[in-house]
């Protein structure tokens, strides 16, 4: 029963960690072709679905709840390196 917790508390934190990389390197693309050219209403919309999932990834990462999934390692830890992978 442990093992089945442990594992499923680690892909937990794995999906988030995964949809935080996914909603920056979105909002770093939209940045990115912003500058250049007027965004179409369809990247606006999507851009307002990627900055939530944002702030759910980020919200969970910080909670005590992460803590208690990753065995003790801090969520702001795994925040600070998953920030420096984003170019």
């Amino acid at each position: 029963m442990d093992e089945a917790y442990n594992y499923l508390a680690k892909e937990i934190v794995i999906s988030a960690c995964e949809d935080y990389l996914n909603a920056k390197r979105y909002i770093y693309r939209y940045n990115k072709y912003a500058r250049k050219r007027k965004p179409t209403k369809k990247m606006e919309k999507s851009l307002l679905k990627h900055q939530r999932e944002l702030e759910e990834a980020k919200l969970f990462l910080t909670s005590d709840r992460c803590v208690l999934y990753t065995g003790g390692i801090d969520g702001k830890r795994i925040l600070k390196h998953l920030d420096e992978r984003i170019v």
